[in-house]
């Protein structure tokens, strides 16, 4: 066990507080949330729905699905950060897609080509965690459904960052789970929903491959 988000990183201070913050949260799964006039931290973790809704809370414009396209979907992920154990060198750890099917290689899926995301994680100094979020953003990545719709008022029940269920007769979904990416309330108190596939699988912890330190012969 451990602090789940340690890290240790030099702040600019040429850029504006906000700026900032929003490079901390970036690198310990933070949500920003903004309510009443004011913002607030949300860490996304795995978490219960907070509200179910159905087609009675759908307006008629119905559900806009987006799914993933090639350019936003990758095979390997790398992270590069500032290795604690080595000096705070420069590092970099990577996570590959391994195939559903078996004997094939991690590109198998995605007809032998790679697909290669390379991140700067700059206030991480730790591999373990590093792999985390490597590990996170491919599985992320392959499966990023987004949905858009205009709901009645029982939606401001839910904020930003958390779970709903959702049900549509239309697009036959059942129960399927999103959290909320954004939320916009009109002027008659209908709610613009903006929401994204809720994985679970993307969360906790796995034990990463094994790290080098050189060390010298003679210290």
């Amino acid at each position: 066990t451990g602090k789940r988000f340690p890290f240790n990183g030099v702040i600019d201070t040429e850029k504006s507080i906000f700026e900032n913050v929003k490079d901390i949260n970036a690198n310990m799964r933070g949500i920003f949330t903004y309510t009443n006039g004011q913002y607030a931290l949300k860490i996304e973790d795995s978490e219960s729905v907070t509200l179910s809704i159905d087609d009675d809370d759908i307006l008629s414009s119905g559900i806009t699905v987006n799914l993933e396209s090639k350019d936003s979907i990758y095979n390997i992920v790398e992270v590069e950060f500032a290795n604690a154990q080595k000096d705070y060198e420069l590092d970099t750890v990577s996570f590959k897609h391994t195939s559903a099917t078996p004997g094939e290689d991690y590109t198998y899926d995605d007809n032998g080509e790679e697909l290669k995301l390379t991140i700067d994680m700059s206030f991480i100094t730790s591999q373990a965690i590093a792999y985390q979020y490597a590990r996170a953003i491919l599985l992320r990545s392959r499966n990023n459904k987004e949905i858009a719709f205009q709901g009645t008022p029982r939606l401001l029940n839910a904020k930003v960052g958390e779970l709903i269920s959702v049900t549509n007769t239309e697009l036959g979904m059942n129960a399927e789970q999103y959290r909320i990416t954004e939320m916009t309330i009109n002027s008659d108190l209908t709610v613009q929903v903006n929401a994204i596939i809720y994985q679970s699988n993307i969360y906790g912890y796995v034990t990463p491959p094994g790290e080098t330190i050189d060390i010298p012969d003679d210290p």
